[in-house]
């Protein structure tokens, strides 16, 4: 284990890194079939005699493909990595929630009867926020999300919660999720 001054080697930021990589590896592997697509378009216009143009424009436009699917894997990787950074190196202090918020995406799906009214149910698709502030040498804020609507109604502004707040880097912080649950009552899985 670290203290908390002393730097996290490599090899360790690259088992981090390439565990983070090894939940993705559906997303990987679409990536590399789908640079296939453009690449093979590109080298039937390129083989012959005759260099063929409407090939090589679809090919060249088939890379949009993998470029947007490399952006999201990117994203998602080094949102993971850093998750797993924080538990596994982060240092625990306690943070005060400042303040809580709601996204409601929620929708009725579009069926309707014989006689052209809407009679599906409300399929709620809530996302609720716990922002917090915390102090690490100087001030931070930061949020997190929960999908327990009773846990999110328990959390009140003014709380304490206790945080892990990477040292090297103390802007990136995450909740103990599990003294998370402990605190209110819940189980770790009404935590995530």
């Amino acid at each position: 284990m670290h203290s908390a001054s002393s730097p996290i080697s490599s090899s360790e930021k690259t088992s981090l890194y390439l565990s983070a990589a090894r939940n993705h590896l559906g997303l990987i592997i679409t990536f590399i079939l789908t640079l296939l697509i453009p690449l093979g378009g590109i080298l039937i216009g390129t083989m012959g005699d005759e260099l063929l143009l409407v090939p090589i424009v679809v090919g060249t436009l088939f890379f949009l493909i993998p470029y947007f699917i490399l952006l999201a894997l990117r994203s998602s990787i080094s949102f993971y990595y850093e998750t797993a950074l924080i538990n596994q190196f982060g240092v625990e202090t306690k943070a005060t929630v400042s303040h809580k918020s709601l996204e409601d995406n929620s929708y009725h799906p579009r069926h309707q009867n014989s006689r052209g009214k809407d009679d599906s149910e409300k399929i709620e698709e809530i996302i609720y926020y716990i922002d917090y502030k915390y102090t690490y040498g100087k001030a931070f804020t930061s949020s997190f999300i929960i999908d327990n609507k009773e846990l999110y109604n328990t959390i009140k502004i003014g709380d304490e919660v206790i945080i892990k707040v990477l040292p090297s880097s103390p802007e990136k912080s995450a909740p103990v999720r599990k003294k998370l649950a402990k605190e209110y009552g819940f189980e770790v899985s009404d935590c995530q």
